[in-house]
């Protein structure tokens, strides 16, 4: 994968997360408890720094919960 790709992925995330959450009227701690994650993690990933640690667990968390398709979530902007 490429720097820009990993970039732009990383950007997709970051988006959709922050996205996610306004949309359910969830704080950060709300929606980290609910994907069972540290709040500093998910603060991480809403600001695009790097990717989560992707678990199949953390991935199966996400889409339960918000009914999202996990391809649309990497690709593109929800």
């Amino acid at each position: 994968m490429t720097t820009d790709k990993y970039q732009e992925i990383c950007q997709n995330i970051a988006h959709n997360l922050v996205t996610l959450r306004k949309k359910h009227g969830l704080s950060q701690r709300a929606m980290a408890q609910i994907l069972g994650i540290s709040p500093y993690s998910l603060r991480v990933m809403e600001k695009g720094e790097r990717l989560p640690n992707v678990y199949v667990d953390f991935l199966f968390k996400l889409v339960k919960a918000f009914h999202v398709n996990v391809d649309d979530f990497f690709e593109s902007k929800l």
